[in-house]
């Protein structure tokens, strides 16, 4: 497994050595531990909405150079105390025992049915506890998320992309289908609606080389913080 994909793959579990400040982790980041902010809570009272028990109301902090410090999920993020956590590990108990999205689908309608848990539409803890669930038993194959992510109901959209993107950030795109890949090409290329015409290569290319320039620009952000 490349850096970037145990990056991305710790992020999307929660791993707490991903994030920790004591962690093994952390020095081998590209830049060094702060010595000074050690950790950063956001206060549940402000990023919820009243009366609810989740929320989109992610805080954001600007720093210099544009870039932005923010919140990682709703309330206290995955902290041991946040629902969301204890969320994703009941589904894992859960379906443990699924070999396919058919057996996986009814594990969860006794979650997300509208009577297991206070709301009955697709949240954002929904959508990350399934993704996990699904990258667990697909053995991170992202094909087979692809596949299970479309046929589990409710949002499938986000779902897929959440399953499908942490899969290929561990195992690549090599389990897709080339025709597949072709099929989404051409109907991209064809479409006079879509803002962009880039093939799924391009795309993937692009955000990569992106993602690459902004860590270079971190880095070079936190070598200069050092140096003041």
């Amino acid at each position: 497994m490349n850096k970037l994909s145990q990056i991305l793959l710790s992020m999307v579990l929660c791993l707490p050595p991903a994030v920790c400040a004591q962690s093994t982790a952390a020095s081998n980041a590209p830049y060094p531990a702060s010595k000074v902010i050690t950790k950063l809570t956001w206060s549940p009272d402000i990023v919820k909405m009243k009366g609810c028990i989740s929320g989109d109301n992610w805080p954001i902090a600007w720093v210099s150079d544009s870039l932005q410090i923010t919140a990682f999920c709703d309330g206290r993020g995955f902290s041991r105390q946040a629902p969301v956590r204890g969320e994703i590990e009941r589904a894992l108990k859960l379906t443990a025992d699924c070999s396919d999205f058919r057996q996986m689908r009814e594990k969860f309608d006794t979650m997300y049915s509208g009577s297991g848990i206070p709301y009955s539409h697709s949240y954002a803890n929904e959508i990350v506890t399934k993704a996990v669930c699904v990258f667990k038993m697909t053995k991170a194959n992202t094909w087979e998320a692809m596949k299970a992510g479309v046929n589990m109901g409710r949002d499938t959209d986000c779902l897929t992309a959440v399953a499908t993107g942490i899969s290929g950030a561990l195992s690549g795109a090599a389990s897709i289908p080339n025709a597949l890949v072709k099929q989404t090409d051409y109907a991209t290329s064809v479409n006079p609606h879509t803002n962009s015409q880039r093939t799924l290569r391009e795309t993937s290319d692009g955000l990569y080389n992106a993602f690459k320039a902004r860590l270079a620009k971190m880095k070079a952000f936190a070598e200069e913080m050092g140096t003041a």
